[in-house]
């Protein structure tokens, strides 16, 4: 985890509000950020409650690199979990390597790093993923993850809210397969827990 300070324009609410906040690594290097300074003007008035605070608020950032993580876990990994935003890195590691036909109670995007995902729809429809693409995919939408490559598979998923709150409905059963154990993904040999 990286500790950032921000800066709040020393007497200027007005010019915080109306451009681009600087931001200050805690290790000493500099590194221009353009955020929206609505957003950081609200994360300064959390942090201090009224403009005769401190001059700075330390946010906490979270950088990781998805490939690294599936090569090293080679599973299903929580990446990031706050009340807010969860994410996880999936893999894959072989082609033909399918979850089942599934959907959760909120919206997710998936970006596509290594191989090629080809998500299935329960019409027989289906999308393909390949490195560089993301898809959305809104909460209540049936879908199965397939590693449709010549190699393993690597995808990140980002959903609203915490993970301890998602639900993972069967398609066949219409139950929260969270509350009968986990969730199972299939391999071309044998049906194995998705961790």
């Amino acid at each position: 985890m990286i500790w950032l300070h921000i800066g709040d324009a020393p007497g200027s609410e007005n010019l915080l509000q109306s451009r681009p906040v600087h931001l200050r690594l805690q290790y000493g290097a500099s590194r221009a950020v353009s955020l929206p300074s609505s957003d950081i003007w609200s994360m300064m008035n959390q942090k201090r409650g009224n403009l005769g605070g401190p001059r700075e608020v330390i946010v906490a950032i979270t950088i990781i690199d998805p490939k690294e993580v599936a090569l090293r876990e080679k599973k299903r990994t929580v990446v990031m979990n706050t009340r807010k935003l969860h994410a996880w890195v999936h893999y894959y590691p072989e082609p033909g390597d399918h979850d089942e036909m599934h959907c959760h109670n909120e919206d997710q995007v998936f970006t596509c790093f290594e191989g090629q995902c080809t998500m299935h729809f329960p019409d027989g429809g289906s999308a393909v993923l390949n490195p560089g693409m993301a898809a959305l995919i809104t909460g209540g939408s049936f879908y199965k993850l397939e590693n449709t490559g010549s190699t393993h598979m690597i995808l990140m998923g980002h959903r609203s809210g915490s993970q301890d709150n998602v639900m993972i409905i069967d398609y066949v059963t219409r139950k929260d397969i969270r509350h009968d154990g986990k969730p199972r993904r299939a391999s071309r040999t044998t049906e194995q827990p998705a961790d």
